[in-house]
């Protein structure tokens, strides 16, 4: 009994110590264990979830290669393509003959460019025609990691060879050749020379400047065709002119040669079917786009020799469409059997020049000054089966010749200057005060 006193004392006693009282004692949280009054342990585990393996990030997700679009997948002739490259930020790429080109290889690739451009290839530099063409592309990140491996693609690049240019018209000019290409959905490559079978053919896949030598000659155009005027040749040379066509693969076709040698300036009557481009007729009358002509005339069998008169109006400049009208036996004629009076080359005028005279009667014979070095129109035949000389004029309506309205034929036995009138192929006149045409002398 003692016992047990002394324990209850010694309880009370630590109480006291302590300066703790029965209710600020600990009490146990009856489900969990813990005392409710308990300090709280600081808590030594993160909050943050660990980052699982599937979180996308550019460290951890593979390197996509460049995807390529818009390349052949087999045959091909074109030269040019466009090809789309998607899967990257950006990328670089190089192309060549399949056999001589490595992707693997750094050297000879572009500078990288955005993804979103489009890759423009041009193969029409190769040399090289139905070979294999191999096309690499490196693609990188925008944190710049490239692909291990670079995409590559091929095909077999087949390009045509164009057909010759032969629709080609060659101008013999004064001191000049102007060449007129007919067709102009294709380029061509012209080269001059002095040398007749040129020792040379173009390299395909190259383009060659202007004035550029080319073997023993010299290239004098190149590219889209046009008309061409070439003024080194001069009167009674002779070169030769060699044409390429050649297509947007850069692929020459062969050759076509035309050897001119320049004829010396003249003047001559042409039958119509046979002007020549190039040639140039005599004005008849200043701003009336009407050239000197004759005509033969042809009736009930007989022929009543040539006689001077005008065109009708040119159509495009085109002589072989007009027709020509005369007089005979103060009647108009029209026909297109008929020769111009032109030159081969140059102006017409430095050969010719009107030359002022007069006619009229005298005595009742009718007369006309007809100067020296006349321009020969042909002889006609008179009804009575008499000849006469014929002459080229021109006449006026007023003696003091300003007012020019005709162009037809002179001679001596006549009054004048016979002729239509201007403006219409019906009505023909007598001029006594006129103008003849005569030759000037060539040195």
């Amino acid at each position: 009994m003692k016992r047990q006193v002394l324990t209850f004392a010694c309880i009370a006693l630590i109480h006291a110590a302590c300066g703790e009282d029965k209710e600020k004692a600990p009490q146990l949280d009856k489900q969990s264990g813990r005392s409710e009054n308990a300090g709280t342990l600081p808590n030594t585990q993160s909050t943050t979830p660990p980052p699982t393996p599937t979180t996308p990030t550019e460290e951890n997700v593979p390197l996509k290669a460049a995807s390529l679009a818009g390349y052949p997948k087999d045959l091909s002739a074109e030269p040019i393509y466009k090809i789309t490259v998607s899967e990257v930020q950006e990328y670089k790429w190089k192309a060549g003959v399949l056999s001589q080109t490595s992707c693997t290889d750094p050297a000879g690739y572009s500078p990288y460019q955005n993804a979103s451009n489009v890759l423009n290839l041009d193969i029409s530099f190769l040399s090289s025609s139905n070979t294999s063409i191999k096309l690499c592309v490196v693609g990188r990140n925008s944190k710049g990691m490239e692909q291990e491996v670079p995409t590559e693609v091929s095909w077999q690049w087949t390009p045509a060879v164009p057909a010759a240019f032969e629709q080609l018209d060659f101008i013999d000019g004064d001191n000049q050749v102007k060449i007129i290409p007919k067709a102009t959905n294709i380029q061509w490559l012209v080269v001059r020379s002095k040398d007749a079978n040129l020792n040379k053919t173009p390299t395909d896949g190259t383009t060659y400047a202007l004035n550029e030598r080319f073997g023993t000659g010299t290239v004098i155009a190149s590219g889209v065709p046009a008309e061409l005027v070439d003024t080194l040749p001069k009167n009674l040379e002779t070169y030769t002119y060699t044409v390429f066509s050649v297509n947007t693969a850069k692929r020459y076709a062969t050759p076509f040669r035309k050897t001119l040698t320049l004829a010396a300036p003249n003047a001559f009557w042409v039958a119509r079917d046979f002007v020549q481009p190039g040639y140039a007729g005599v004005v008849a009358i200043p701003n009336s786009n009407r050239i000197v002509c004759r005509a033969q005339h042809l009736a009930n069998g007989r022929d009543y020799g040539w006689h001077p008169g005008r065109t009708q109006v040119l159509k495009n400049g085109d002589v072989k469409t007009t027709l020509c009208v005369y007089e005979y036996f103060s009647r108009t004629y029209t026909t297109n059997a008929f020769q111009a009076l032109m030159v081969n080359k140059g102006d017409p005028m430095r050969f010719f020049r009107w030359v002022r005279s007069s006619g009229g009667t005298v005595d009742g014979v009718a007369k006309t000054i007809i100067p020296g070095g006349i321009v020969d129109g042909g002889m006609e035949l008179t009804a009575d089966g008499k000849t006469i000389q014929m002459t080229v004029c021109r006449g006026y309506s007023d003696v003091n010749g300003t007012n020019l309205d005709i162009v037809g034929k002179a001679a001596e036995n006549l009054a004048g200057c016979i002729g239509m009138i201007n403006s219409d192929d019906t009505t023909t006149r007598l001029r006594g005060t006129l103008d003849i045409l005569v030759n000037i002398p060539q040195s």
